[in-house]
């Protein structure tokens, strides 16, 4: 999947990221997946998933809120939210 493709949507997107990030099959990928209940993610893996959404994103999220993101659902809200005040 190319992140970057601009057909696809913003949840399509992050849904593809996560999926690539903890090596899942994307069609696995529910809004509500919890990335350390459901991914087995360490701390570890979450700042390298801040990283990657930062990059990929060209946004920034900050580290010491990852309780706010750890799920699908709730990282693609943060990330609007981001890309939102980027473009205002």
């Amino acid at each position: 999947m190319n992140l970057y493709q601009n057909s696809l949507s913003l949840e399509e997107r992050v849904r593809g990221l996560i999926a690539w990030i903890f090596v899942v099959d994307e069609s696995g990928l529910k809004d509500d997946t919890h990335f350390v209940k459901d991914l087995g993610a360490d701390s570890m893996d979450l700042i390298e998933m801040v990283i990657s959404v930062n990059e990929a994103f060209s946004i920034e999220l900050d580290t010491t809120h990852l309780e706010d993101m750890l799920t699908l659902r709730n990282l693609t809200a943060i990330v609007r939210t981001k890309l939102d005040a980027i473009t205002v």
